[in-house]
């Protein structure tokens, strides 16, 4: 039986919970904690129970409380995961008096610390470290203690600056660490002239101090904290040559206490009271609050400073640290801020397309703006989709024209959302423009602000994608009712507004107003079930992974008035006929899923499938259940009381019972089950060769790579990544190897 999207009594009294934040996946360097949350509606007596798979959600385990004691919390905290972890998954199953709902996955990834800062950026998707034994890393930072040189005098020490205890750091030039990729926060000197400017400015920890053996930047407000951040703050220029800039702090895990001048800088304002993210953790009483922005006068435009003795409190150490803190700060690529609004027009010469947009004195985007560039592409790539997805909301497909804009400054797009006013024009010899927005596959019409002889107008909110309809040519559906699940399954009833309704005088929206169209979404877990739909599949798959969705169009009388039937029915009028039609969406791992209609009886069982022909994206897979055109006398046309039937568990209304004879239906999404390999082995006693090496067995299901290439002596991590259709223990496994110098007899 299938969990119904709104809270109504099916089979029992009361609802099941309805899941109302799904955990989130979460990356973080090895021994950094992780946690995974699940929001729902709690009746009272309500119990959350988290489960792991370590083959891509094949295979589900219970997490017992003996080994994490929050394994029954709302907030699931994996306190020091190890690469070993690197692509678990975890879900919460969510039990209440009248059922339960189980929230989507949630993927753990774990990475390795980077050990030598200026290797090249690693590929995509990959963690790899390597220790060299011969030749030595290139330079990174040392520790800041211990070292026999200081930072010199630290000017008023009790001005606004608060101090903290004194320590002695290394000399900068040491301190220049990289990123997480091998990519150091820019600095560079430059003579600016007086006047205002958008800087990139980055404070940091030095890779050697911080635990996650990176620069930790403390204006990155993800988590962990290793992206420098670009045009990010506000440098001044005065006339004298002053040169004062606000140095932001916005990490909210990594946090700043305490901060004092150096004679590289003189704090001159701290602002204090951004929030501090405890996550599972008790708030520490001694940390109400932390730094969030501090506003320093440079001694000179060289680029790179050290702060004078600082206080961080980061969260998952749970205890205070005097890391020297550095500044990075672009000199030369300041962009100066202008006075007043900013309204310019960009121009596409090659397609005619014009981009017009107007942003308020001091919004930070201004300084990208005044050098961006419109991009501009029609056809798009995806014509073809959007033409699809435009169809689902006309009665047949229309012949449409689609465009893809973007404000670019370099090759970074610009997000134009928000504050920024935008308007577009676009050419077009339709003589009826109609304009789309499209996004996440759904099309959203926009209001046209102008219609001239060969061009159209309009305000988006930001660029994107959009299309130009004919409205003259395509003839849209009176009303659209669209439901949604937590699962991620979508179902859409649309009608030209001619269908016939039980209650003379009511059209669509009165009974919509009334609650009157309904669904029952959900997803369908009995071994049984699932065990007859994979076996109709046999020829399309050796070992089919399947899942039952439950899609149940639905009458509610219950709000209305005079309603003397079943207060939950099945749809009972035919579909299609060129009035009305039924589509839906399920979530999908790939472009390898494929989606049928399985049919069958309550005794009988699943007896026959039929493909659905689903468009595939990203995430999902869109397909039509009863199309506009199906003919309303025959059986397709009536497959949504089946539906409904397989969704609620009864036959027909709400009041009555299912018998052996019951007709049911599901929407079934399948894919080929990987297939388990065995874990990669590290081979022993490894001997430079001068050749390079990847020191683990060969195998079937995965591909081997260590980076940088292990050709001379030296400790490494080899890395077996899973290949599509395999599974293992983890999604990849990281193997530690060594290559010992060769033994040469003379």
């Amino acid at each position: 039986m299938g969990t119904p999207n709104a809270a109504i009594a099916v089979t029992a009294d009361g609802a099941a919970p309805e899941i109302t934040q799904q955990p989130l996946s979460v990356s973080v360097t090895e021994g950094m904690p992780a946690s995974f949350s699940v929001g729902f509606d709690d009746s009272g007596d309500t119990s959350v129970q988290w489960e792991s798979s370590a083959d891509q959600g094949t295979l589900w385990t219970q997490i017992e409380p003996s080994d994490n004691e929050t394994a029954d919390d709302p907030t699931l905290v994996v306190p020091a995961p190890t690469v070993s972890d690197d692509g678990i998954q975890f879900r919460a199953r969510v039990e209440g008096a009248a059922g339960s709902a189980t929230s989507e996955a949630a993927t753990l990834s774990v990475g390795l610390p980077e050990a030598v800062p200026e290797q090249e950026p690693l590929a995509s998707g990959t963690v790899d470290d390597v220790t060299a034994e011969d030749g030595g890393p290139a330079d990174s930072a040392p520790s800041s203690a211990g070292d026999d040189s200081g930072p010199g005098d630290f000017p008023d020490p009790g001005d606004d600056a608060a101090t903290g205890p004194g320590q002695e750091t290394a000399p900068f030039g040491e301190l220049r660490g990289a990123g997480a990729a091998g990519m150091p926060a820019p600095a560079s000197a430059a003579r600016l002239a007086p006047g205002i400017y958008t800087a990139t400015v980055n404070p940091f920890v030095a890779a050697a101090d911080a635990p996650i053996g990176v620069n930790v930047y403390m204006a990155d407000a993800s988590f962990p904290p290793v992206n420098p951040q670009k045009l990010n703050a506000t440098l001044r220029v005065a006339a004298d040559g002053t040169t004062e800039v606000d140095v932001p702090f916005t990490q909210e895990i990594f946090t700043l206490q305490q901060i004092s001048s150096s004679d590289e800088l003189r704090i001159t304002n701290i602002e204090r009271g951004g929030s501090i993210a405890w996550a599972n953790l008790q708030p520490d009483p001694r940390y109400p609050d932390r730094i969030v922005n501090v506003t320093a006068e440079l001694a000179h435009s060289g680029g790179e400073y050290t702060f004078g003795p600082a206080v961080q409190y980061p969260v998952p150490l749970a205890t205070e640290k005097t890391w020297a803190i550095h500044l990075s700060v672009d000199f030369a690529g300041a962009v100066r801020q202008l006075s007043g609004d900013f309204t310019q027009t960009y121009e596409h010469t090659a397609t005619g397309a014009e981009v017009t947009v107007s942003a308020e004195e001091g919004d930070g985007r201004i300084p990208r703006l005044t050098e961006a560039k419109l991009g501009a592409t029609t056809p798009t790539p995806d014509h073809e989709a959007i033409t699809r997805t435009l169809a689902r909301d006309f009665l047949s497909e229309p012949t449409a024209q689609s465009w893809r804009l973007d404000l670019l400054a370099g090759e970074e797009s610009i997000d134009l959302s928000g504050d920024i006013a935008t308007r577009v024009t676009l050419p077009t010899d339709v003589e009826s423009p109609v304009v789309f927005a499209i996004e996440g596959g759904k099309a959203t019409r926009l209001e046209t602000e102008a219609i001239a002889e060969a061009s159209v107008t309009f305000a988006p909110d930001g660029l994107g994608t959009f299309a130009i309809v004919d409205a003259e040519a395509s003839v849209p559906w009176a009303h659209t009712k669209t439901f949604e699940s937590d699962l991620g399954t979508t179902m859409t009833y649309r009608t030209t507004g001619e269908a016939d309704w039980d209650f003379p005088g009511m059209d669509f929206e009165s009974l919509d107003s009334l609650g009157a169209y309904y669904s029952f979404l959900g997803e369908e877990t009995s071994a049984a079930r699932t065990s007859e739909a994979a076996a109709l599949l046999h020829e399309a798959f050796e070992d089919p992974d399947v899942r039952l969705f439950t899609f149940g169009l639905d009458l509610s009388y219950e709000n209305v008035p005079g309603a003397t039937v079943a207060k939950h029915s099945s749809w009972q009028y035919p579909l299609g006929g060129g009035l009305t039609s039924l589509s839906g969406s399920v979530p999908v791992s790939g472009d390898a899923d494929r989606v049928y209609l399985v049919r069958g009886t309550v005794g009988s069982g699943l007896t026959s499938v039929e493909p659905l022909g689903a468009g595939s994206g990203s995430r999902s897979a869109a397909f039509t259940i009863v199309g506009v055109d199906t003919d309303a006398e025959s059986p397709a046309a009536m497959v949504q009381v089946a539906l409904w039937n397989a969704a609620t568990g009864k036959d027909g209304d709400i009041d009555s019972a299912q018998t052996s004879g019951t007709e049911i239906a599901y929407v079934l999404v399948a894919s080929e089950k990987p297939k388990p390999i065995a874990k990669p082995q590290a081979v022993t006693a490894l001997r430079y060769t001068g050749l390079p090496q990847h020191g683990v067995l060969d195998g079937e299901g995965y591909e081997l790579s260590v980076r940088p290439v292990a050709a001379d002596a030296g400790s490494y991590v080899a890395r077996a990544t899973l290949l599509p259709g395999s599974c293992g223990t983890t999604g990849a496994w990281p193997r530690s190897i060594s290559l010992g110098r060769s033994r040469r007899r003379h």
